[in-house]
């Protein structure tokens, strides 16, 4: 269950604060900001435990590919399907 916190738009971008399970509301992506190695955590706690946990192995490979496994500058974005 989610309950809708706060809403907002800047420059046509809706945002929305809501309380709930991340991976169970319609997004477009999904952000994971926490370290510059892209390697996955395994720490169920985090957003890139709940990835890996919750998607597999495919992600990491996909990362692992783009990133020829290299700490990569802080700001890089990566995408993956």
């Amino acid at each position: 269950m989610r309950q809708l916190k706060q809403t907002w738009t800047i420059s046509r971008v809706d945002f929305h604060i809501v309380e709930g399970d991340l991976f169970e509301v319609p997004v477009s992506a999904i952000v994971n900001s926490e370290q510059t190695d892209f390697h996955l955590a395994g720490n169920l706690n985090t957003i890139s435990g709940q990835i890996r946990h919750r998607y597999g192995a495919t992600v990491q490979d996909e990362l692992d590919f783009q990133t020829q496994r290299t700490i990569l500058p802080v700001g890089t974005i990566l995408s993956t399907r």
